[in-house]
């Protein structure tokens, strides 16, 4: 590439003989392997300017092994405004359509090559580059199928083109990719889904174009760590929508979902919990769906001791706790245990959430009892004195409920639960005001409360 060679080698790639051309193209392509030489044959020898002209040759040995050239020069992002500055991607779409096999993975090295450049994308969407792309992932060819596939993902994760690589048929291609018994493949498909599933207008098709199934099947057949990964977080974007949350019921989402949160994998079950939280905000989902398998799951998830795992997890749980019967139920099934240990989480979103869920379980007078029992009192007791307005509240309110239990109310007072109500009475909250006021009343219906009231 230093040597007074490559003006001479360069001129005979454009030679009118095919076999002349096809040899000194090989060589470029060959030279192109090593790095260090790009910038040289790029800004020096203005090689990108032949090759990609090159690359439209109607002779089959000359275009292959033109695009053989550029798929190496393209593995320097510095080439790349080149690149497409000569028009390249025209001659790309040409390569990409050919039927030669070595042409085709020449195309989709090319594609890969371009693809994590965001600034790329807009030239491949404008200028046609989805359909060749996605032609190239019907190609009977893994190797070629992955490369494509990796192009089309990062093209998926631009939050400009989602909608128009799902409109020129992007989503049913990755659905149909999703199904190829090829891990790689199967990652590189579910990871795309995952990515145009945070568009609000892509979710609902997702499930419309068939996408759950080979979701589903995936999780339950398959224990590769990045696929289950992808596949939780393409289930916690699609349940964000409203009709999806009714639809995936009916579909069979609760297996996965379940299988999902045994794993040992922080960000699985986050998505899992995402997922459930979502789920359970839809009224239509809050009677007579959970049974006891999907609500051990949740308390499993409101156990961990990551921030938004359980905190989704005992959003999900508060939910469903407005039904009487699903408060019975998460206290026989073993709920209170998990909301119990949040209270004394460190973070503000976990303690808020948990004392929520506590709050609509003690509404019903048999679990009163029990939340005391399990030892929630200490630390309903200590966060009614959270700086944090909405923590200090609910733990009141749950306080509230189960201080209507007159087995209870000696209890509250024994632990030193007088001070903070009373002080309560002083927020700037005018929700903790009235609800440390009802909750004084119900403890003052006790002869020695009263006496204990006065003298704090």
């Amino acid at each position: 590439v230093k040597s007074e060679m490559m003006e001479p080698l360069l001129h005979l790639c454009q030679s009118p003989d095919t076999e002349v051309s096809r040899f000194a193209l090989g060589a470029v392509a060959n030279v192109s392997e090593d790095t260090l030489c790009h910038r040289t044959l790029v800004e020096q020898a203005n090689a990108m300017h032949y090759l990609t002209f090159l690359m439209r040759s109607r002779h089959l040995a000359v275009h292959r092994e033109a695009s053989r050239a550029v798929s190496n020069l393209l593995a320097t992002p510095a080439t790349h405004r080149v690149f497409l500055d000569e028009d390249g991607l025209r001659a790309l779409f040409s390569v990409a359509r050919s039927l030669d096999n070595e042409c085709q993975l020449n195309a989709a090295l090319c594609f890969r090559r371009v693809s994590p450049n965001l600034a790329n994308h807009d030239s491949i969407i404008a200028k046609g580059g989805l359909q060749p792309l996605i032609g190239l992932i019907q190609v009977r060819d893994v190797g070629v199928q992955r490369q494509a596939a990796a192009a089309l993902r990062d093209i998926a994760s631009n939050r400009e083109h989602k909608v128009t690589f799902a409109q020129e048929g992007g989503l049913r291609a990755m659905i149909a990719l999703a199904r190829e018994d090829d891990l790689t493949l199967e990652i590189l498909a579910v990871g795309t889904l995952r990515h145009l599933s945070l568009s609000s207008r892509i979710k609902r098709p997702i499930v419309e174009e068939g996408g759950l199934g080979p979701v589903f099947d995936r999780v339950m057949n398959n224990d590769d760590l990045d696929l289950l990964q992808q596949c939780a977080g393409v289930l916690a974007n699609i349940a964000e929508n409203g009709r999806n949350q009714i639809s995936m019921i009916k579909d069979g989402i609760f297996g996965p979902l379940i299988h999902l949160a045994g794993k040992n994998d922080p960000s699985i079950q986050q998505d899992v919990a995402r997922c459930l939280c979502s789920i359970t905000s839809n009224a239509e989902n809050q009677v007579g769906v959970f049974g006891p398998d999907e609500m051990r799951a949740l308390f499993h998830l409101a156990n961990s001791d990551e921030e938004n795992c359980a905190r989704d997890a005992c959003i999900a749980i508060g939910n469903v706790a407005v039904i009487a019967k699903n408060q019975l139920s998460i206290a026989k099934l073993g709920g209170l245990p998990p909301l119990i240990k949040q209270l004394g989480s460190e973070f503000v979103s976990c303690q808020q959430y948990a004392c929520r869920a506590l709050y609509r379980l003690a509404a019903h007078v048999d679990n009163q009892p029990r939340i005391v029992d399990a030892g929630g009192l200490v630390g309903l007791i200590e966060l009614c004195k959270s700086k944090s307005t909405e923590v200090a509240k609910f733990a009141c309110m749950v306080i509230c409920n189960i201080s209507t239990h007159a087995a209870n109310q000696p209890k509250i007072v024994k632990l030193d639960g007088l001070r903070p109500l009373l002080d309560l009475l002083r927020s700037d909250n005018e929700q903790c005001q009235k609800t440390a006021a009802m909750t004084l009343t119900n403890l003052g219906t006790s002869g020695i409360n009263q006496v204990h009231i006065v003298k704090q």
